[in-house]
């Protein structure tokens, strides 16, 4: 089975020089074509631009990270259980290739998480903290915003 590939960004989610544009852009080929990513940068690239994405702000309103959803809410067993649910229902549905079996949080402090994915035989840990997905998500949408354009479709 052929691996999909999707346009390529460069990954440079911080801000620009001005600080008003987001650094993300989409990258050419040397000569001057749009160049496509596949495998598993393409799986990297798509799970930051949903981690970057808040739900409701596309044309499907379940697309995007649930955590935006949570940001304000306490951060209690209960409410991080909640949001690894909804987290592990939207990575289900948007990621049907990674095989997600479980997702589980642990709260570090106020605003970091440790966060593991089960998948497949394997797991992914990371470090989830509220002022980074803030970041992530001002840079990646700075450009549309700053420019009045619309960021839902």
């Amino acid at each position: 089975m052929a691996m999909a590939a999707d346009l390529k960004t460069n990954l440079k989610f911080e801000e620009g020089f001005v600080k008003c544009h987001s650094t993300l852009d989409i990258e050419l080929t040397p000569s001057g074509d749009l160049a496509l990513v596949d495998g598993v940068n393409n799986t990297r690239q798509q799970i930051l631009l949903w981690l970057a994405t808040p739900q409701g702000e596309r044309l499907d309103p379940q697309t995007g990270c649930p955590w935006y959803d949570y940001q304000h809410k306490k951060s209690t067993e209960g409410n991080l259980r909640e949001l690894a649910g909804a987290m592990k229902f939207s990575l289900e549905r948007f990621f049907p290739d990674l095989q997600i079996k479980d997702v589980q949080m642990i709260k570090i402090d106020s605003h970091t998480f440790y966060v593991e994915i089960k998948l497949g035989g394997n797991s992914v840990r990371f470090l989830f903290t509220a002022p980074d997905i803030i970041q992530l998500n001002q840079n990646v949408w700075a450009e549309f915003q700053d420019n009045g354009m619309p960021v839902t479709t």
